[in-house]
């Protein structure tokens, strides 16, 4: 017969299996879409089972194999590899050495569930463990490695990964009157995603371009505005086999943009070379920025100001040269001895960036710069200094609280209300404001204000 203290103790560990038990089957059903598996399955029949693939062994991992997943057999159990196992296998998901996962957007959730795709614990990264192809749409793809990350801002679900190959273009086709050959859209619902490393993406342009063509290529920005040359991804793509192909490190919509009179041979509407963002080099535009800006005095839109002044030749109205010039119109140039960095216009002058900060609303790194003989600078006469690119960022001086949208020529415009801010730049609008030095306010106009 049990003593009472050895009977209480059986009673007390037996209530504490049964309590593990149920928190387990809670967890399971509270958190079962959203948990971070430790096994991904690659052969087998689809859902739960066994088969080979990679993954932990159990009793590692982030639940220790008890509810995800875990590897049988295989290399050290603790570590992450390849071997035979019980896991998740999406049922159209099918794997090579490769392509490594080969997923259609409805198994981007099973990605999670499987062990692919693994938040952390904060929800706020998610690590791709192994490769992975995502076909969107017929010839439309993203190519992401093993290693990837995406970032969120805040604490997100990512089993709510979504992509299609037909966003919404409205706004964009607002904005002008080119032609949009190819779409994608991929990434978190209103949420603005950033990628480490560059992923790969080709949209299928089909015959409506022939190989060769520059397309332009435009993004949704946080804000849900289409923005011309988005930094982080590339500002152009040269039609290949009738794909368009490109890196970005941010996921939201991309359009590849192209005029209806474009044709191989002739990518070009003006003949002029500018400075791309992404990589810092050049291309050849394929529409032709209007002649005059509409945000200058009518409604400000940001993504509009930046599309109308693609280049600083455009921005401040530079006419070519009618004699040779020691430089490039659109290029960047250094010295050799000197880090100041300049840009050509069209004038054959160099402009002057005032700070980095100025810089980087028109570039995204100085891959594009090129070094000419201490001589040769010298001999170019300075034609200015160089004001923020037309809706990359908000300015203001810190001797005036007035906060100032940039248009054309160096036109500013005060953004007179917090609700017309939102409006332009989002709810962080805050966070998009440089101050600019007195001594460089001389270089803009204050134009119309905008009250809403």
């Amino acid at each position: 017969m049990k003593s009472p203290r050895n009977f209480n103790f059986s009673e007390k560990r037996l209530a504490g299996v049964i309590f593990g038990v149920v928190a387990l089957a809670a967890f399971s059903f509270v958190f079962g879409p959203n948990i971070y598996a430790q096994f991904a399955r690659q052969t087998g029949n689809p859902g739960w089972g066994y088969g080979y693939g990679y993954g932990y062994g159990y009793g590692s991992g982030f639940d220790h194999g008890t509810i995800a997943g875990y590897r049988t057999a295989g290399n050290d159990l603790t570590t992450y590899d390849y071997g035979y196992g019980y896991g998740y296998k999406g049922s159209d998901v099918s794997y090579t050495t490769s392509n490594g996962f080969s997923v259609t957007p409805g198994d981007l959730a099973g990605l999670v569930a499987s062990g692919v795709i693994v938040p952390n614990a904060g929800l706020t990264v998610a690590t791709f463990e192994n490769k992975v192809t995502l076909t969107v749409g017929p010839g439309v793809t993203v190519t992401i490695p093993s290693g990837t990350t995406f970032t969120a801002g805040s604490a997100s679900n990512f089993s709510t990964l979504a992509a299609n190959a037909a966003p919404d273009t409205t706004a964009l086709a607002g904005m002008t009157s080119a032609t949009i050959t190819g779409t994608l859209s991929f990434g978190l619902p209103s949420l603005d995603l950033t990628v480490s490393p560059a992923i790969t993406i080709a949209i299928n342009v089909g015959a409506s371009e022939a190989d060769g063509t520059v397309l332009n290529l435009f993004r949704k920005d946080a804000s849900g505005s289409w923005v011309f040359e988005p930094s982080g991804t590339s500002p152009s793509c040269t039609v290949t086999s009738g794909f368009c192909t490109f890196t970005t490190t941010h996921l939201s919509s991309f359009a590849a943009v192209a005029p209806a009179s474009n044709n191989a041979g002739n990518n070009s509407s003006n003949g002029s070379t500018v400075g791309g963002g992404g990589g810092g080099g050049f291309y050849t535009p394929v529409f032709t920025p209007p002649a005059t800006d509409s945000t200058v005095t009518g409604t400000y839109d940001a993504a509009t100001a930046k599309a109308n002044n693609p280049d600083f030749n455009t921005d401040m109205g530079l006419v070519k040269a009618t004699t040779a010039t020691a430089c490039a119109s659109g290029s960047l140039i250094k010295s050799k001895s000197l880090s100041a960095v300049y840009y050509c216009g069209a004038d054959g002058k160099r402009y002057v960036f005032v700070n980095d900060k100025a810089y980087f609303s028109w570039y995204t790194d100085f891959s594009g710069v090129q070094i000419v003989s201490d001589a040769t600078l010298a001999s170019i006469t300075i034609g200015g200094n160089i004001t923020y690119r037309p809706g990359m960022r908000m300015i203001k001086i810190q001797s005036d609280p007035k906060t100032y949208v940039v248009a054309r020529g160096g036109t500013i415009r005060w953004v007179q209300t917090e609700a017309a801010a939102t409006r332009l730049f989002g709810a962080n609008w805050n966070t998009k404001i440089d101050d600019v030095s007195d001594a460089f306010f001389v270089n803009y106009t204050v134009g119309t204000p905008i009250a809403n």
